[in-house]
This record gives structure tokens, sequence and C-alpha cells, in this order.
């Protein structure tokens, strides 16, 4: 007979290290399956705090007001939509506003501005063409100012040389026409309202609400303005300029130099100006306010302002060339319309640096990790 194999019964030792690996593999178990949650929960965590906690939070505060994330974040889409360019590069100036917006709203509160319900309705009752009590006659505009269109190209650095025609820039007090009848009526407005609503609301992400404070913050700064314009005159001093630009500040230091030797100016500037736009007129750039100056050439053009008549000034660098300039002539002048605009501009500038240097303004730490994830629209995808 064959004989039986002899099956081996496990020891105490062989039961102790079973026991003991299967303690360890449910340990492993337990402990892949808690770093596992853990890491799931961090994970679902920082995707609610992206999406929930964060754009609820402030991203600054302005003397005790808060301004939301998330209003911020909408702010900042919209405006990718519309001007086509990166959430990045305009994020800084979406929140500076917001922050200049607020600052404004609590002046206006503090000078007892507000704008009422009715008054907003009628801005967008302006501006989509519908006047309840029929559509006003235009008032007479100002007399047309030849140097105009060119002051507007200064402030971008470029001038052209054109003869001045000053105006008092104030209309005429002459009485409101009556209103002639409109065919517009009240249930076309409300239908032309609701679908430019919507438009912004499809084009940009914002609610009709948040339109609405928009409209509301704009209308608030003109009526500041427009208190800050009864303490700006109608007249201001004009420095008469004359410019040769060059590519380059080698070049301009070396026009400069030729000037100072005693070479004609004339000859100068035909051998060496780049500015078609005052090339053949000699130069010269007309009579021009201290903000048309300053906005069109910079900081650096200060001393345009305060050196005499007669100083050669620069080379001075704007995003057109290199500029050397003669001061011709200073004198108290009106302003033109546009001058007298900026002045009012420059004026609410100043004002509002004064009351942010006098707030308590604060950002949050990293505010640029708030900006939010936007892809920027194809070219014929926003106007």
């Amino acid at each position: 007979m064959a004989r039986q194999k002899q099956q081996l019964r496990p020891t105490r030792k062989h039961l102790a290290r079973a026991e003991r690996e299967r303690i360890l593999k449910n340990r492993i178990i337990a402990g892949t399956l808690i770093t596992a949650i853990l890491v799931f929960s961090l994970i679902g965590y920082g995707i609610y705090r992206e999406a929930v906690v964060l754009p609820g939070e402030p991203i600054a505060v302005v003397n005790g007001e808060e301004i939301n994330t998330r209003e911020f974040q909408d702010r900042v889409i919209s405006e990718v939509q519309f001007s086509g360019v990166t959430a990045e590069s305009i994020a800084w100036a979406v929140l500076d506003t917001m922050i200049k917006d607020e600052l404004v709203r609590q002046e206006a509160e503090e000078m007892g501005i507000v704008i009422t319900e009715a008054e907003l309705d009628q801005r967008f009752e302006e501006y989509l063409g519908y006047y309840r009590n029929g559509t006003p006659t235009s008032l007479p505009s100002l007399t047309p100012d030849p140097t105009r269109k060119a002051e507007e190209t200064l402030t971008a650095a470029a001038v052209t040389a054109l003869p001045t025609t000053d105006v008092t820039p104030t209309a005429a007090n002459t009485p409101m026409p009556n209103p002639t009848p409109t065919e517009y009526t009240a249930e076309g407005y409300e239908q032309a309202y609701a679908d430019y609503i919507s438009g912004i609301e499809e084009q940009s992400g914002l609610s009709e609400e948040q339109i609405r404070q928009v409209i509301r913050s704009n209308m608030l700064s003109e009526k500041i303005r427009e208190i800050l314009k009864q303490d700006v005159p109608l007249e201001g001093e004009k420095t008469q300029l004359r410019q040769i630009m060059t590519d380059t500040e080698e070049t301009t230091q070396e026009v400069r130099l030729k000037l100072e030797e005693g070479e004609a100016w004339e000859d100068l500037v035909t051998e060496y100006s780049q500015d078609a736009t005052t090339k053949d007129a000699g130069g010269e750039l007309g009579w021009l306010a201290s903000t048309i100056i300053l906005s069109g050439f910079g900081p650096s053009a200060e001393l345009l302002l305060t050196e005499p008549v007669g100083t050669l000034v620069g080379p001075i660098q704007t995003y057109q060339g290199w500029h050397v300039f003669e001061i011709m002539d200073r004198a108290t002048q009106t302003f033109t319309e546009y001058e007298y605009q900026q002045a009012v501009n420059s004026a609410y500038d100043d004002w509002l640096s004064v009351v942010e240097g006098n707030s308590e303004i604060m950002i949050v730490e990293n505010w640029e990790e708030r900006i939010p994830d936007v892809d920027v629209p194809e070219s014929d995808a926003y106007y």
C-alpha cells in the first residue's frame, strides 16, 4: 500500500506570523484608503473654495467697504469679452477702476449726491433714443474750433500745426425749444431696452443689475465733475511751441547743439524732423494749454511750462520719438472747448487723488491669483 502523505499542521509560530501579515495588510489598505480620502477631500475643498468660498471673499477693502472677488471676476471677464485683451493685462485696470468707483460712491454720499432710479432709467432712454415727452431739438453747439482735432491728436503726442481760434467753452443761454413728437412708443422702448440688456448680458456675462451699477458709477462721476467745473476758470496760461522730432536721442541732441551754435531752425526742421504733421509748418504746434502739454508729452515736459520764452527744451521722449522744443511765447488766453474739458478732467483727477490719499485701501495679498481664467474671443467676436 502507498503511504499517505502526512498533512502538516500550522504551528503557533506560523499562525502568529500569518496574523501579523493580515493585520499589516489591513493597515496598508486602510492607510491607502485614508490617504485617498484626504487627497480627494483636499481636491474637493480646493474646487469648493475656488468656486464658492473665494468668490464671496473681498479682493479689496475701501474705507471698510468690501469689493467682492466675484464682482471683480465678472468685470474682468466682461472686459476681456469686449476688448479682446487677456485677463492678466486688464485685471489691474479693472480693480483700480472698481476701487475708484467705490471712493466716488462714498464721497458722493457724503456730498449728498445720489442717482435715482428715475435718473438711471432716463439715461437708458436717452441712450436708446426714446424721449417720453418727444425728441428735443438739438441746442446750438459751440463755435467749431479748427484746432480741436489737432489737440486731440496731441494728447497722443502727435500734434498738428493749425491756426488757433479760441471760443468760450459754454453754450449760449438759448431757451429749450419745444420737443417734437416721436413715434418711438413706450412698448417699443421696453422691447429695445430688453434687447439691449440681453445683448450685453450675452456678450459680457454681466447681469442687468451689474450693468446698471456701472452706468450709475459713471453718472456719479459726471455729477461730481459738474460741481468741480464751477471752480475751473475759462482761461489760463498757454504756451506757444515749436518742435523738431527725430528717431533717436543722439540725433535730437545733435539738433539741439546745432541750434545752440546758431544754425537756422527752419533748415534743421527740413533736414531732421520726422513728424509729417508739423514738418511743413516749421514744427509749429501753436498755442497749447498746460494740461494739453502734460498729457501729450508727459511729466518730462513740465519744463515747457516753467522755462522762459526763447529756451530750448529737450531731448524729451514720447512714444512717437525724441523731441527738442523751442518756447516761442507765453500768455493768458481763453481756453478752447477741448482745453477747457481737459482742465475739468485734470481738476477731477486731482480731487480723486486727494480722496484716494486720505482713504484706507487694502488689497489682498496675491490678488493676481484671483484673476479668472478666461479665453480671449476671436477678433470678430467683440466690437
